[in-house]
């Protein structure tokens, strides 16, 4: 897991300029290691970063996929990023898709970008 510390001054000014601190705090957020996922205690980054990794098909950058799902259902497109979903991944269904590997692809006919969850497409 990764730490990161953050150190929050305020300060007060007053009419002649002076600046005073009103308050030095020290904020900690632990990080999981797999999927980015920010956390306020370490128990919970410990936790996330216990999960596998999931539903890797073995896709890189510049691979070729078949959209299976939505729009652009059927069309071929270019993997231009392959990433971990985190807890903040399908709003309404972020479980099915957390620590799973998705794609961000790229249309080879041209007609835009979209993110592909493990089962949204299908390699070619």
């Amino acid at each position: 897991m990764l730490i990161e510390e953050k150190v929050t001054t305020i300060y007060e000014y007053t009419e002649e300029d002076f600046k005073t601190i009103i308050e030095t705090k020290m904020t900690t957020t632990y990080i999981c290691k797999k999927c980015d996922s920010r956390y306020e205690k370490k128990e919970n980054a410990f936790r996330c970063e216990q999960k596998p990794i999931t539903q890797d098909k073995g896709v890189k950058v510049g691979d070729t996929v078949k959209v299976t799902y939505g729009d652009g259902k059927g069309d071929l497109a270019r993997v231009t990023k392959v990433y971990i979903c985190n807890d903040k991944e399908g709003h309404y269904a972020w479980e099915k898709y957390w620590h799973t590997v998705a794609l961000v692809a790229e249309f080879l006919d041209g007609i835009g970008t979209r993110v592909l969850h493990y089962d949204w497409y299908e390699v070619v």
